[in-house]
């Protein structure tokens, strides 16, 4: 007899999350999700378990997250799985608050009691721990973005690029919010201190008269 296998996606866990706990996500909703209008907010979260390292997530946000943190209208938090190494802390410096994350409920009480305008997911559907926060929807606006994230189906918001995509709004179960930027800030490449520590031709035996191609 053979078995079909089942792969335990983030869509999957998702989807069993919210059949387990479809009155209580009714409670939080009614709770915390009020007023839905992006141009009252003052009050963000960056919410996503791979802040605390040197990942993709880390490095497509963390320009956004400084920019918006040292414009005097916004108040800038991160919550994020810990220990958060030394060079990645001094990134978050102009940050209001680093909150660790904890178990679903302990999330659920820190982020309602933040009383947070918008959230901001740029991993949704990536991993589980913040596919299932925002089936909570705990603050009026929730956004996710490209990258790792997929349309979520409970975000209200997707960040992208007229550079990225055309007909943005077939996309998406969200409302696109479309710059006319990249809309990444990524730290500048310090490109004397790789040369310098790059090895000559000779060292790997290559000929002078050969092309190298980095990507």
């Amino acid at each position: 007899m053979f078995f079909k296998p089942i792969f335990f996606t983030d869509s999957l866990v998702k989807t069993i999350y919210k059949k387990l706990f479809n009155d209580h996500i009714e409670k939080v909703n009614k709770k915390y999700c009020q007023n839905n209008n992006l141009s009252n907010c003052k009050k963000i979260l960056f919410f996503s378990s791979r802040m605390n390292c040197c990942s993709s997530v880390y490095k497509s946000t963390y320009g956004i997250l400084n920019h918006l943190s040292k414009v005097s209208n916004f108040k800038v938090d991160i919550m994020t799985k810990f220990p958060i190494v030394d060079e990645i802390l001094d990134s978050y410096s102009s940050c209001q608050n680093i909150i660790p994350c904890g178990n679903l409920q302990e999330n659920i009480e820190k982020i309602g009691s933040g009383n947070y305008d918008a959230i901001i997911y740029p991993d949704m559907n990536m991993d589980p721990l913040t596919s299932c926060i925002g089936l909570f929807r705990l603050s009026p606006n929730q956004i996710t973005t490209l990258g790792h994230s997929e349309s979520s189906g409970v975000a209200d918001y997707y960040v992208t690029s007229k550079y990225y995509e055309v007909n943005a709004a077939e996309n998406y179960t969200e409302k696109p919010v479309i710059f006319d930027s990249l809309s990444f800030i990524y730290k500048k490449i310090q490109l004397e201190e790789i040369i310098k520590n790059l090895k000559p031709r000779q060292y790997f035996q290559i000929h002078k008269d050969c092309n190298i191609y980095f990507c």
